[in-house]
């Protein structure tokens, strides 16, 4: 059924449209997040395994992980056969519970409670953008399969806000704990520097691009070296479609988060978003290549949503009209997007159609 997607986009739709006329714009936008996340949550909660290809693979390592004494999940971690954190989880819980949905649950908390924190403070402008550009990036379907890597992914918040007020040590604190989950998160120790590049200007664009297309013309030698470091990290057993398509939507949000910015009401944070955003993009070049390419993408993708509404506010004067055209354009192309992609893209990650927990 499609129903509880079509509810989990609606219902923050019909809260970000109708109480402008009960609260102000700070509470309006909270409370579409709230809406959001809460319905989202409770549909990872009580799924069915069968949705999320990778659930039931997850469920066999569960129980491999009760079978195992301590210490052989710490040699065997320590050895680099498995990642530490995941089946220390997986082993209390299936000796506290020896239920798989309370494992689930758990993760469920762990991967999105951060996620919407960072969102809940964060999406101060036109929240509802931000909810459908998160759909629109390939994000939304990993959280129903790549268990793991989504947990991994959460601990990009408390990176990017250690980031930000330059707390180098608890910053690398966080890489270290989301590696114990996820190898891959090593890819987020490239956000420490690249936050704090000085790219204000607009003129910045004629340096950033040419970057852009050397790395696309050169994009096969350039992965070949790099995956020689990320070779032994993880299988490419999950993979992602579209990816093309998000390059070239990345690429458009970089350019219209320069074009359009109005350098004087650019705050250091928003700055520092659109160069993660610049990460992505170069990122996302080599995802034509290798699916693990987006995977590596998804510890910065989570900011992306937040960057282009505060873009669209922070426009020059004779450009507002044309920010207000885009919007409109974006809410309306994003949603039906999100929906489109359900209904006729290939679904690899098997998400579409929901199925609950309770169902044969």
């Amino acid at each position: 059924m499609m129903w509880p997607y079509f509810a989990m986009v609606g219902v923050p739709a019909i809260v970000a449209l109708f109480s402008k006329k009960f609260c102000d714009r700070k509470l309006r936008n909270r409370l579409t997040i709230v809406a959001f996340f809460l319905i989202w949550f409770i549909l990872l909660c009580l799924r069915h395994e069968k949705v999320g290809v990778d659930v039931l693979n997850y469920h066999l390592l569960f129980k491999k992980a009760y079978a195992m004494s301590f210490g052989e999940i710490f040699a065997k971690s320590f050895s680099g056969e498995f990642e530490l954190s995941f089946f220390l989880l997986s082993k209390i819980v299936a000796m506290t519970t020896g239920d798989f949905r309370v494992l689930l649950v758990i993760i469920a908390a762990i991967s999105i409670v951060p996620v919407f924190l960072l969102y809940f403070f964060s999406a101060r402008e036109n929240a509802y953008l931000s909810i459908v550009i998160f759909l629109s990036l390939g994000l939304f379907s990993i959280y129903f399969s790549a268990l793991r890597q989504v947990m991994a992914v959460a601990f990009a918040v408390p990176a990017f806000y250690f980031t930000k007020n330059k707390k180098l040590l608890l910053f690398l604190l966080m890489v270290l704990l989301a590696f114990t989950i996820h190898h891959s998160s090593v890819i987020m120790l490239l956000m420490y520097p690249v936050y704090h590049l000085n790219m204000r200007l607009k003129s910045n664009l004629l340096i950033l691009i040419p970057i852009i297309a050397l790395v696309y013309v050169f994009r096969v030698p350039i992965f070949e070296w790099i995956s020689v470091f990320f070779n032994d990290f993880y299988s490419s057993d999950i993979k992602e479609t579209g990816a093309v398509l998000v390059f070239v939507l990345l690429l458009g949000f970089l350019l219209l988060s320069y074009i359009f910015a109005d350098n004087s009401k650019l705050d250091k944070e928003t700055i520092g978003l659109r160069n993660l955003l610049f990460l992505c993009t170069l990122l996302q070049i080599f995802s034509g290549i290798n699916p693990i390419a987006m995977r590596m993408n998804y510890y910065f993708l989570i900011f992306v949503p937040l960057l282009i509404p505060r873009i669209l506010n922070r426009t020059t004067e004779k450009n507002k009209k044309v920010a207000l055209v885009i919007y409109l354009i974006m809410i309306t192309f994003f949603t039906v997007w999100f929906f489109y992609r359900a209904y006729t893209a290939e679904d690899i990650l098997s998400v579409y159609p929901y199925i609950p927990a309770w169902a044969k």
